[in-house]
């Protein structure tokens, strides 16, 4: 049975995650954000969630970010489970505007352990656009 991990040693293996997307992908990898506690899912369990931003979604892409996930099973001795889902960020940008509970979860408290800019950008005309209705 895989052993409880700490959301620091979910934060550290999240951000080892995102290093080896960015060596693979390159600048297709836009934001890797850890969601775990989105939903007030804070419990301390070998499951790490995370949604990849890339600049497009295809078959390439997520063979890629599954590779590396099971890659990163196997090395843990199945310890941490990682549970990527992928979108392409002008997909995650219609999501945002159509008011997808997710998204903009994801934009509030999502933890960032990577991003090229995207997502900060993303954050601030959300936040910024949210001042103007208010």
């Amino acid at each position: 049975m895989p052993r409880k991990l700490a959301i620091k040693s979910k934060i550290e293996r999240a951000r080892r995650f995102a290093e080896r997307l960015k060596d693979e992908l390159g600048e297709q990898l836009n934001t890797v954000v850890l969601y775990d506690w989105v939903f007030g899912d804070e419990k301390e369990d070998f499951d790490i969630e995370l949604v990849i931003l890339t600049e497009q979604r295809d078959r390439e892409v997520e063979d890629i970010v599954s590779k590396i996930a099971g890659e990163m099973e196997f090395e843990s001795n199945y310890d941490t489970i990682l549970t990527p889902t992928v979108r392409d960020k002008d997909e995650f940008k219609r999501r945002i505007k159509t008011g997808s509970p997710l998204g903009r979860e994801l934009l509030a408290e999502g933890y960032v352990v990577y991003d090229d800019g995207f997502f900060s950008w993303l954050r601030r005309s959300e936040l910024a656009a949210g001042q103007r209705n208010a």
